[in-house]
Parts: structure tokens; sequence; C-alpha cells
């Protein structure tokens, strides 16, 4: 018996977390169904149907029904393929006392409890004003299922936990699975989420719906975006303009140009996040005790959609990053301390971010060159 949030559940705790698993629970996922239920508190939404098409031990959705604000779900869908996870799910609902919770909607029926195989159960479902894609590897065999059972500004959440594909390190992997060539180096984790992206958003373009990123979180073993379904024809043609492919040549934040094979991508050349959302969910936070990485991390994403808003009409983009080690490896010159860069950055306007997928990676609104101009001008400066 665990805890986790408000929910209490009972499930087993082997040391390799595997889909084998007679019900299926990861614990390194608590942080990702965490940031779920604060999402959808800082929403101006209520009366949502929700769905958990791999509900496993039913966790996510025990949490939700004790930690979403009152009056934001109207009903809430729990499914498994498994007969064992839904008969835990069923246990797990009657030791959580869900029925004595008064924060429903509805009075009858708020919560159904199915035994499907997941494409199955949207088909039959549908339309959800949230659907949450969790599964243990890919996302790809429940796209197309679960974005046609959006209904128009649903939010779609997908996670994918297969990133050696996305980061390169299987290379045709990749090229199968996500339509795309992905790069193996220090900028792996973000292209490889904004390749997850793009496929998401292909899926999503064949039945007119127009899925823009809000929240995009690389994080341990697993890659989380969070997409509002823009309804229409014409926004999906826009949306499609913002895919592309990169390169060294038109690229000049990557670094090292041995580390590129040809072209990357194609991949999403838009924002990663919305700053209005990430800053309520930050305040969101704040109310609650977390850890410092978990504070940390929310703080990242509070600053990259700061600085993507910021930079929105500059004619530098917001893909990727300089990573300082290599900067100083390639360029042989010392990189001075954070805390001076910050201020000398700050002082000087200079839009500038610390990258969530790489502690050593800094966005700044500035060329290859006039960003080693800067870091020598800084140089110079400390050594007076």
């Amino acid at each position: 018996m665990l805890t986790e949030g408000k929910a209490r559940i009972e499930v087993e705790t082997p040391d390799t977390v595997s889909k084998n698993m007679e019900v299926f629970y990861n614990p390194v996922m608590k942080f990702n169904r965490t940031f779920s239920i604060h999402l959808l508190n800082i929403l101006n939404k209520e009366n949502m149907k929700l769905a958990l098409p791999l509900a496993g031990s039913g966790i996510r959705g025990i949490r939700f029904l004790k930690e979403l604000d009152k009056n934001k779900i109207n009903k809430l869908y729990m499914n498994d393929l498994s007969e064992d996870a839904v008969k835990k799910i069923q246990y797990h609902i009657k030791i959580n006392k869900i029925n004595e919770i008064n924060n429903f909607t509805n009075s009858k029926e708020e919560i159904e409890i199915t035994n499907h195989e997941a494409n199955v159960f949207l088909n039959k479902y549908k339309y959800f004003d949230y659907i949450d894609v969790d599964p243990f590897g890919s996302p790809n065999p429940f796209l197309d299922q679960s974005i046609k059972s959006l209904r128009r500004d649903a939010i779609l959440a997908v996670t994918a936990t297969d990133t050696a594909p996305l980061c390169g390190t299987y290379k045709n992997a990749c090229k199968r699975k996500y339509w795309a060539n992905p790069l193996r180096n220090e900028l792996m984790h973000e292209i490889g989420l904004r390749i997850l992206i793009r496929k998401v958003q292909l899926i999503g373009s064949q039945f007119d719906k127009a899925l823009i990123p809000i929240v995009s979180i690389s994080k341990d073993h697993y890659f989380r975006i969070f997409f509002i379904n823009n309804q229409g024809k014409k926004k999906v043609d826009e949306l499609l303009k913002e895919h592309g492919i990169i390169s060294y040549e038109n690229m000049n934040i990557i670094i090292n140009p041995n580390n590129i094979n040809n072209s990357i991508g194609p991949i999403w050349l838009g924002k990663l996040h919305q700053y209005d959302i990430i800053n309520n969910l930050n305040k969101d936070f704040e109310k609650y005790g977390y850890s410092n990485s978990e504070n940390r991390l929310i703080n990242l994403l509070v600053n990259e959609a700061k600085f993507e808003k910021l930079i929105s009409n500059e004619k530098n983009h917001s893909i990727g990053f300089f990573d300082l080690h290599i900067l100083a490896k390639n360029n042989k010159i010392p990189i001075p301390k954070k805390k001076t860069l910050e201020e000398f950055l700050i002082n000087n306007k200079i839009f500038f971010s610390w990258s969530h997928t790489n502690p050593n990676g800094i966005k700044v609104n500035l060329s290859l060159n006039e960003f080693l101009e800067t870091i020598k001008e800084i140089n110079i400066k400390n050594n007076k």
C-alpha cells in the first residue's frame, strides 16, 4: 500500500518497471501525474469529460477524482485492457472512498470503468474534453483514435518513453516511427520533443485538427506534451507552415557541425509552450511543497516560455541553445560563471533562458559569433 498525492493504492513495486507487470504502475511518473492535475486546475474549463484509455492501476484517475477542483469533472472514464487492472481500479475506488467525494457536476454515473483495448474504448465512448495517452513506449498506436475522439478546444496529453529513437540513438527507428531524421548531440532532447510534436500534429491534420503545444517537457526517461485542439482547415494550414528542416547552415546555434549528418527533421519550428499557461501553472505549484528539482523544472519552463514570447517577433528563432561546455571546448575559451553571464545579459538587455532539456544549455537571442564576442567581453572584464 502506498500513497501518492491524496490517493492510496495497492500495487506491486518491482525493481524494474515493465509492461509485463500484473497491474502497471510507474512511480517515476508521479510528477507527470501531478503536473496534469495542476494544468487542468488552472485551465478555464469545467464539466469536463475525461478519458484515461490506459489507466493501469488507476492512480491518475483516483488523483483526478480527489485533487481536481470542484466542478472540473463531469464524467471520468478509466479503461484498461487488463481484467486484473480493472479489478484493481474498482478496489482503489472503494478504499479511497470516492463515492463520498462531492466535487462532481452531476450526481450519477460520474465514473465509468471499462475493459477494452484502448482504441476500441476511445471509438466507443467519444467525444472527450481531455484524453491522456500515457503508454509504456511509443504513443503511436493510440494517436489516430485519440485525436479523432477530441472535442473542439479539448486537451490531448501525450507521453513517449521511447526516447532512444527520438533522441537519435536509433535513427532508422525514428524515421520509421516518427517520419523524421533525429539528432544525436547536446540538442537531442529538444529536437526529440519537436519531432514528436510534429508527428502528433500530422495525425491531427488528417482530421482538420490543429494541435498546438501548450506545455512540452523532457524529464527522466520520457517526453510529455500537452496540446490544445484548435479545429479548422485554415488553422491546420497555418500550423503546417511551422514544420521544417534544419541544418548547420541555417541553424547557427548548433555548435559542432561534425555531429550533423545531412539535415535534421522535419520538426516543429514553433513554440514549445504558451507563456500565460506556464506562468499560471507556476503560481499554482507555489501553493504546494515540491522537491528542489521539480521546482527548478517549473521555473525553467516558465523562463523558456517567457523567452519564446519575448523573441516571437525577432529574427532569431528559439530553436535549440548553446551548450556552454561544448562552446568552451570547440572555441578554446573559458566560460564565465552562470551568475556572471546572467548579470551581463540582463544589464545589456539581451533575452535569454536556460534550457530545461540540458543543464548546460542557454537559449539567447544572439548568433553564435555574437555570443562568442559577448563571452570574450565578459572574460576581459573579469581579468581586469
